[in-house]
């Protein structure tokens, strides 16, 4: 009986390996392997290694005296210098273990002779225990927490170990002494001890250097407590915490006694339903560390709200064991910086718990999840299991055995399946883990499933998977046959997305904002999954560093305020449209851009025009929603510019054909556009003899960059010296910042947007009331609504504290450059009347003379005669009396003192003067301004031309030039 006794109680203490190794007073020994190196309590060591225990089997030796153990319980014998069943009943009592019936046993909970030396009273000098106490009430005796008021003060050195290097006071919520760690550093190493305080029954207590009993409070709980909100960084160690708390000053950063082999015996209850960032050691013994620490957290009453692990690449740390501590020379300032990266840190999911496990397999000590279902690979069945360091295959063969589970690959989660926002396109979201320990998550289409599924593979393996030979359809049943309970949606395009719930939700690549709880959405782009929505800073450091430097600056505010103003276009059913800022290099345009896009993203936002037709398509689809800036207008190709303004105006591609003979689904996407160039759309057009129509120029408006400050594009320099200085200094503030504006903004859009349209209806009316006169055609008042709108963005963002400026400074800065893009374009009235108006006055400058036969030489020999003749030109003399025969001239005048008449021929006023436009709309638009002359309600005149006869004619009178800018 007292052999399978010993046999049990050896066996449950090789599962509770450091309780029992601290029981034994063989704590701050370090781990080498599958070995455990301890320092002999029985002698004076100076340095790690004689002593050596097994962690697999509990036996050892110490080199030194030639003293050996068989188990754990064999340790406790030789260190207590009792026999084996004695050390048993020890090791029984502080695991729990009810020792058997025995016959005049005089067993009690006190303790039994052998088992310790008697202490010392609290009065006396502190001292190591010669025999350390058996566990909490052993012998009378408990480790007291917090330690009392009257306790004396903890002795400062260790009577082996000397002075600690380190001492970290460990203490309750409100800040009372629990208990100590010192930290000792030598040739063998570091090395840890526990310094407790211990008291009697009778009301005797000591300092001893042993470790408190499990579950141990963590390091930093009163930090705990005078932060309730604030995130959690767990470090392992109290030298990486320490050093973290300086780079982390908004976090509460706590670790544990122990190290990694006592993560199981911390009390994490008080990181219950926080924010939990987890920052292991870089090695195998952290990682795995991180994983049992994932799962202890995630078995808690409450979990986390959120649970992460850094990547400690991200900060440059690649040697093995770098922590935080190994972060020399860095600041808060440079750790922010890095914190701002979407890789700096990866999500660790928190699995539901498992409703049942196999009875014959153990409970996994890492944060895992089941997957996978029957397998049919091999000769029978099996099961797959994921756990942190992989997929497991236990195959299961035809007469029911089942095999041991073998590897098949490394971390594949499946986590939730997806579809489109119309429920089609239906796809299996994963994470995996790289080489590097780098967290992907794909999204697996199940039409690649079809056939070999040799494209899953190669996406697999793209993003870093590692798979056992021959293990590749294991891999792929493994995925088809996942179950994940999670559901998302996924989309090609940002922006705002309806949802069943009678509301929408905002995509971005990096987030959602406004999603319905239990419904993750997903941004997944054709191609490469790189993109420009990054974040650097807050939103409040982008305020102070560049909101500020707008204002007075009322390109800039506008800029800024676009990008502020492209969401609002769903929810107050505007239309695309765009902005092009023209003026001559270097006078800061292509800087309000940079600003503008440091709202959304980093310098990696800005984009170009020199992009095909898909090309563009695929940009503004990627910033739907969104601001998209496009710079050097000049770079696009002047044959396709008018329909790439029209293009990207109208929200909608091109119309192709499927693989099966039908129209594929057209790109379609909301935005407001930011442009600059030398030139403006038209005089790009016109260099590919094409003419700029109506729709296309209210598409993209034109503005002047220079602010007519004589400063180029801005009008105050907040300081600087000049433009020059003012341009660096603010794109540089925008590459430092950037991002977080975007967010912050759609964080109160997707709460407050019931009222905007009506607000939006009321600042429209106010703005053209303001700008325009009643005269005003529809198209410059549905410019002045896209102005509107620009302002109303900018607006509602000073309203929420993000931009810095005044109130009014966005309507002000939409006002004077809507005044500007009125005034170059000539006019409140129709563009077209502009534009015909404008197209006959250049072809009568052009032509006038060489096209037209002069009135009173035609017959004349001496007259040359006109090719290509469009019609007859007649001098006017002062008295308004026409000249009709040479000798009512002085024929060296050469016309210089007389007006000018002009009578078109029919097919050349409608094919020639009139090309590209609707001829009666230019003939009517001539009359309503005095040009033409009608007959009799006619637009052409009946007239006996010279040479001619009788025959009809456009009658252009020589107003033909007056008042140039009227229109």
């Amino acid at each position: 009986m007292d052999h399978s006794y010993i046999t049990t109680v050896a066996g449950a203490a090789l599962g509770n390996f450091d309780t029992v190794i601290e029981h034994c007073g063989l704590g701050g020994g370090k781990s080498s392997g599958k070995e455990y190196l301890s320092l002999n309590p029985k002698r004076t060591d100076s340095k790690l290694g004689s002593l050596s225990i097994s962690k697999e089997t509990g036996a050892g030796s110490d080199f030194a005296t030639g003293d050996r153990w068989g188990d754990l319980v064999g340790l406790a014998a030789w260190r207590f210098d009792c026999s084996q069943l004695e050390a048993a009943d020890r090791l029984a009592d502080l695991l729990g273990i009810q020792r058997p019936p025995r016959r005049n046993d005089r067993h009690s909970t006190a303790g039994q002779a052998g088992q310790g030396q008697a202490p010392t009273h609290r009065n006396q000098p502190a001292s190591a225990p010669k025999k350390p106490a058996s566990g909490p009430d052993a012998d009378g005796w408990a480790c007291v927490q917090p330690v009392p008021a009257d306790a004396p003060p903890p002795p400062v050195s260790n009577p082996r170990q000397g002075r600690p290097k380190l001492r970290y006071r460990y203490g309750d919520a409100a800040g009372a002494l629990l208990f100590l760690i010192d930290r000792y550093e030598g040739k063998g190493g570091k090395s840890f001890g526990q310094l407790t305080w211990w008291q009697h029954r009778d009301g005797r207590g000591e300092w001893r250097w042993k470790a408190a009993p499990a579950p141990r409070a963590l390091y930093g709980l009163d930090l705990l407590a005078q932060k309730p909100a604030a995130p959690v960084l767990v470090c392992e160690g109290e030298k990486a915490a320490d050093a973290a708390r300086l780079l982390f000053p908004d976090w509460v950063v706590v670790s544990w006694p122990g190290g990694a082999n006592a993560v199981d015996k911390a009390d994490w209850s008080p990181l219950a339903g926080r924010e939990v960032t987890l920052w292991p050691d870089l090695d195998e013994a952290g990682e795995s560390c991180a994983a049992k620490l994932a799962g202890l957290l995630c078995a808690l009453p409450v979990p986390p709200a959120g649970l992460y692990r850094v990547q400690p690449q991200a900060f440059g740390l690649s040697a093995k064991g770098d922590d935080a501590a190994d972060l020399l020379g860095w600041d808060a300032g440079r750790c922010a910086d890095v914190c701002t990266r979407e890789t700096w840190r990866v999500t660790v999911d928190m699995p539901k718990p498992e409703k049942t496990a196999p009875a014959n397999k153990p409970a996994a000590d890492k944060c895992t999840a089941k997957a996978g279902g029957p397998s049919k690979g091999g000769s029978g069945r099996g099961l797959f299991a994921l756990e942190a360091n992989g997929v497991f295959l236990a195959e299961i063969d035809r007469d029911g055995n089942e095999s041991a589970p073998k590897w098949i690959c490394s971390f594949l989660e499946p986590l939730a399946r997806v579809r489109s926002p119309d429920n089609s396109g239906w796809g299996l979201l994963v994470r995996l883990l790289d080489p590097d320990k780098v967290e992907h998550r794909l999204v697996i289409p199940m039409a690649l499933f079809s056939g070999e599924g040799l494209e899953v593979v190669k996406m697999l393996f793209d993003a870093g998977l590692q798979m056992a030979p021959g293990a590749r359809q294991k891999v792929i049943v493994y995925l088809q046959t996942s179950r994940p309970e999670g559901r998302a949606r996924v989309t090609a395009r940002t922006g705002w997305h309806p949802t069943s719930e009678a509301g929408a939700v905002f995509v971005l690549p990096s987030r959602a904002f406004g999603a319905a709880e239990g419904e993750e959405w997903i941004y997944e782009a054709e191609g490469s999954g790189l993109h420009a929505f990054k974040t650097k800073g807050s939103a409040e450091q982008w305020r102070e560093h560049v909101g500020r430097r707008c204002s007075g600056n009322s390109r800039l505010l506008f800029a800024v305020s676009v990008a502020f103003a492209s969401p609002l276009l769903y929810l107050v059913g505007g239309e695309s449209g765009g902005f092009h800022y023209r003026s001559n290099s270097s006078d800061g345009k292509t800087t309000a851009l940079k600003v503008a896009c440091s709202v959304c993203g980093d310098a990696g936002y800005l984009q170009r025009w020199r992009a095909t037709d898909n090309g563009l398509e695929a940009l503004a689809m990627q910033h739907c929603d969104a601001l998209l800036a496009l710079d050097e207008l000049a770079q696009l190709d002047p044959k396709v510019a008018g329909e790439t303004a029209y293009m990207l105006a109208n929200g909608a591609g091109k119309t192709r054909a499927a693989r099966t003979g039908g129209a594929r689904e057209r790109a379609s996407w909301r935005l407001l556009f930011l442009s600059a160039g030398e030139i403006s759309l038209g005089q790009h057009m016109a260099e590919a003899n094409k003419t700029a129509r109506a729709g296309q120029e209210i598409r993209l408006v034109d503005i002047p960059a220079d602010a007519g400050a004589g400063l180029g594009a801005w009008e105050c320099l907040h300081g600087a010296a000049n433009g020059a200085e003012f341009s660096q200094s603010i794109e540089q503030a925008a590459k430092r910042f950037y991002g977080a504006p975007l967010a912050a903004y759609l964080d109160r859009l997707t709460t407050q947007a019931d009222n905007l349209p009506q607000q939006l209806r009321e600042a429209q009316k106010r703005f053209a009331d303001q700008h325009l006169t009643e005269q005003a055609s529809g198209q410059a008042r549905r410019v002045a609504d896209r102005f509107a709108l620009v302002a109303m963005g900018g607006e509602l963002a000073t309203e929420w504290g993000l931009t810095g400026w005044d109130r009014g400074e966005a309507l002000a800065a939409a006002g004077k450059c809507f005044a500007a893009w009125l005034a170059g374009r000539g006019g409140e009235g129709k563009q077209e009347d502009r534009v015909m108006l404008s197209a006959v006055r250049e072809f009568f400058a052009r032509h006038g003379d060489g096209a037209f036969d002069l009135w009173h030489r035609i017959g004349d020999d001496r007259s040359p005669r006109t090719a290509d003749c469009a019609g007859v030109r007649r001098w006017i003399k002062l008295d308004g009396s026409p000249v009709s025969k040479a000798g009512q001239i002085d024929e060296s005048s050469e016309g210089a003192e007389f007006q000018t008449e002009y009578f078109v021929y029919p097919e050349a006023f409608e094919h020639r003067i009139c090309k590209g436009h609707d001829y009666k709309a230019v003939a009517r638009i001539l009359a309503e301004q005095g040009i033409l002359r009608p007959d009799n309600g006619r637009l052409q005149s009946k007239l006996r031309i010279p040479g001619k006869g009788q025959m009809r004619v456009y009658h252009i009178t020589p107003t033909l030039f007056e008042d140039g800018d009227h229109a």
